[in-house]
């Protein structure tokens, strides 16, 4: 039998699918066996024959619990940063649990795109998980140069967005006015210094209908925009890892941010007002000597750049591997205190005069203030247990009947009507609910589906409400559903006392019932 050192190490990749640019960038040409955990829950088992686990995702589950179980048992753990840090993602965005971008780092190691990422990471309370690797999917650009604008040919101004340029309304309408301005500014016949300039709209998120121009995304994972950027001569951009690829084109490039927050990565022009707007364009078509070095200083700063990042990458890998082998043979834990670049990680800034407190920095929200350690451990414990066995009954309920869809679909529509006073839609609708049942082959579907429906008939029209419940109350006796046969007759019975009995109305038959 050929020992650990001797097998092709194998790395698992927390994701539906790895072919995606962030992790086929590197491990496509890498010396290792890949797997995909795929459409898996929280209760996924790691294979015993895993060396390395790599995600990317650190705010969703179960990605998240998977990670944070895989270092728990013991197998090397690799956190992909897959773009800049922003600083609205990191602290304004009120669909992401508090913390989640790195605070901590839910692995072993997160390879950062570059040295001021991993300064601010560090930052966070992770001193030893950092690793300066760069971002393998940008290779491609090794080559690549920015065009050479045609003497007579308009200077090119590529105008993008983020894949998600906003989390809030109020960020909404920042972002939307923003691009107003630009448009505005972009007036037909605009000249800068005789050169005749035109913008290139790549907007997301329906930014296009919303302001008006003509855009066109097709790819959202990166791979398109190298072509576009070889064809424009300057870039616009909300706060976006965009930013970079232009830069590494040569490109001038401008940071577009009304919401005139802190930027973790500084180009050398910044747009936080309309006024902002012409002097940049102005600029960016003259290409200010002092401004390119900046921008270029801020590029190495922020991505590691100067040589192939796959490279690195893949040597991250391995050493992660040979410490989760090392841990194994020697039956102690894993050491990841070491540097890939040499040497021992050191705690930054332990004088600071405002250090990384997660209590302080995220105040509204309770589980940073616990100090019970096994508290939340046990807590912990529990809604992973929770969560997996609710994952479990959705896997086990199987695939949904499309008549409870049907008949669940109108009950809430009409439900919506009813209370803004549309007594009669509300009414067409839930006879419309009834009326999709009358095929529907399962008659415990049926019943649930009558005593619902006429709960929600009884308030507007009690006659039709009888007339469901009658052969419901029939329908439960044959099928010994005592629960809701009960509940038919309780309605029954209510509605009874309430008024005499009259007929206004017919209710369509129901399947498994004679009328």
């Amino acid at each position: 039998m050929s020992s650990p050192s001797e097998t092709q190490p194998t790395v698992l990749v927390l994701a539906s699918d790895a072919r995606h640019p962030i992790y086929d960038s590197w491990l496509a040409g890498s010396p290792f066996k890949v797997e995909v955990a795929g459409a898996c829950g929280m209760d996924f088992e790691f294979p015993r024959h895993v060396d390395l686990v790599v995600g990317s995702d650190c705010y969703r589950e179960p990605w998240v619990t998977l990670a944070r179980r895989a270092v728990e048992e013991g197998i090397p753990t690799l956190v992909l940063a897959d773009g800049i840090l922003e600083y609205r993602n990191t602290w304004e965005h009120p669909g992401l649990v508090p913390g989640s971008l790195f605070q901590p780092v839910l692995g072993h190691k997160i390879a950062c795109i570059g040295r001021s990422q991993a300064r601010f990471v560090q930052s966070w309370g992770n001193p030893t998980q950092c690793e300066v690797v760069g971002v393998p999917r940008f290779d491609r650009y090794a080559g690549r140069r920015r065009r050479v604008r045609p003497g007579a040919a308009p200077f090119r101004v590529l105008v993008m967005t983020a894949i998600t340029p906003y989390f809030t309304e109020g960020q909404h309408e920042l972002v939307r006015r923003s691009l107003l301005d630009l448009k505005a500014a972009f007036r037909r016949g605009l000249q800068i210094g005789g050169v005749p300039v035109e913008p290139v709209w790549r907007v997301t998120k329906g930014l296009d209908k919303e302001i008006g121009v003509d855009s066109t995304v097709t790819d959202l994972t990166g791979r398109q925009l190298a072509e576009v950027l070889e064809n424009v001569d300057a870039m616009i951009t909300t706060p976006s890892t965009s930013m970079l690829e232009g830069m590494l084109l040569g490109l001038p490039v401008a940071s577009v941010d009304y919401c005139n927050v802190p930027a973790y990565v500084q180009p050398s022009w910044r747009i936080s007002a309309a006024d902002h707007i012409m002097p940049t364009l102005e600029e960016l078509v003259s290409r200010p000597a002092p401004k390119m070095l900046f921008q270029d200083t801020a590029l190495h700063d922020s991505l590691e750049c100067r040589t192939a990042a796959a490279p690195r990458m893949v040597k991250l890998a391995e050493r992660m591997i040979a410490s989760g082998r090392n841990a194994r043979e020697t039956g102690g834990r894993i050491d990841m205190t070491w540097s890939l670049e040499g040497g021992a990680h050191s705690v930054p800034w332990p004088e600071s005069a405002n250090p990384f407190d997660p209590s302080a920095l995220h105040p509204g929200h309770a589980p940073f203030a616990e100090r019970d350690l096994r508290g939340l451990q046990v807590e912990v414990s529990h809604l992973r247990q929770h969560a997996a066995a609710l994952e479990r009954q959705v896997r086990s309920a199987g695939n949904i009947s499309p008549f409870s869809v049907a008949w669940r679909s109108k009950v809430e529509a009409a439900a919506a009507l009813a209370r803004l006073q549309h007594r009669q839609a509300a009414v067409q609708l839930l006879l419309d609910a009834v009326k999709s049942l009358e095929s529907c082959p399962n008659p415990s579907i049926t019943l649930e589906a009558v005593v619902e429906i006429a709960a929600h008939m009884a308030p507007l029209e009690p006659s039709l409400a009888r007339n469901l419940l009658e052969p419901g109350v029939k329908l439960a006796e044959q099928l010994g559903n005592a629960a809701l046969g009960n509940r038919a007759r309780s309605m029954l019975s209510e509605l009874a006392s309430r008024a005499p009995r009259q007929r206004q109305g017919t209710a369509p038959a129901l399947a498994g019932t004679r009328r």
